[in-house]
């Protein structure tokens, strides 16, 4: 699915009972997605059944949408920091462990314990990687996600991190969508460039929409082909021309065209597969 609708739900600490009604009214508006912050039902690990799941399971199945909601989770006597996402059917569909806590976290009763690493989730609008929070501050974990097929980053966060998402959104070449309990929401686009960033004092809601087919490539083995493939598919456009990365990106104005498709079908090969291809087939060669 090509185009996504984000809800960011941002907001500072308070008890569930607070948000609430805000989760279901925004739920009621069938976004695609609804992201809230890290950590957002407390210091309590939650548990399969318990309040948070049930909540967040009622909000996903009436607004027939995806909720990825921040939480700690009891799992085995271990303390978890979680992103868990919620599939339109109520049901969890996708879990990811912040594999950096931060430093306080190993200092609360129970311990949080470091997630395994890089994962992703599976939903309709492809694979969402969600790093929370201080994991911002390890570029291989989202590299490792890419890796895995990241279509989308959601960021869940108590602090806002700024320029440290431009870095990942721009080396990796996927888009960014936050929500942190500064509060606030910040957008990054696959060029790196931060494309949205609204505060609020208390709660904000943000309405985003991504359109996750935008593709960028390089013009090295790429330019030559361009030329027939715009000639022939008026559909696709080049919407951005980056001359000093020798960058350029393009979308499509038809909601039923899939530039990846095409562009492919044409012989172009995307910026992050071409990097990828050319350190692998590279690394070979070393003594």
């Amino acid at each position: 699915m090509r185009t996504v609708r984000i809800t960011s739900i941002a907001f500072a600490p308070r008890p569930v009972d607070q948000f609430t009604d805000v989760l279901l009214r925004e739920a009621e508006r069938h976004p695609g997605i609804i992201l809230l912050p890290e950590t957002c039902a407390g210091e309590e690990p939650q548990t399969p059944g318990g309040p948070m799941y049930a909540l967040c399971g009622r909000a996903a199945s009436e607004g027939k949408c995806y909720v990825a909601a921040g939480m700690y989770r009891l799992v085995e006597g271990r303390r978890l920091n979680s992103a868990v996402v919620f599939a339109p059917d109520g049901a969890v569909c996708g879990i990811y462990d912040k594999a950096y806590p931060y430093w306080t976290e190993f200092d609360l009763a129970l311990p949080c314990t470091p997630g395994a690493g890089p994962a992703v989730v599976e939903t309709a609008f492809g694979k969402l990687g969600l790093p929370i929070c201080f994991d911002a501050n390890f570029p291989h974990l989202w590299a490792g996600m890419a890796e895995l097929g990241a279509d989308l980053f959601l960021w869940a966060s108590a602090y806002s991190a700024g320029t440290t998402l431009t870095a990942h959104a721009l080396n990796n070449h996927i888009p960014i969508v936050t929500a942190s309990s500064y509060p606030d929401c910040q957008v990054y686009d696959i060029t790196g460039e931060r494309s949205l960033h609204q505060t609020g004092r208390d709660l904000l809601v943000t309405h985003v929409t991504l359109d996750l087919d935008r593709r960028i490539y390089h013009d090295n083995f790429n330019r030559e082909k361009l030329p027939k493939l715009l000639a022939e598919r008026p559909e696709v456009a080049l919407v951005r021309e980056m001359q000093l990365e020798q960058w350029f990106v393009l979308a499509s104005c038809d909601e039923g065209v899939c530039v990846r498709d095409l562009a492919r079908e044409y012989g172009l090969e995307e910026l992050p597969v071409y990097r990828r291809r050319s350190r692998m087939e590279i690394d070979r060669m070393r003594p």
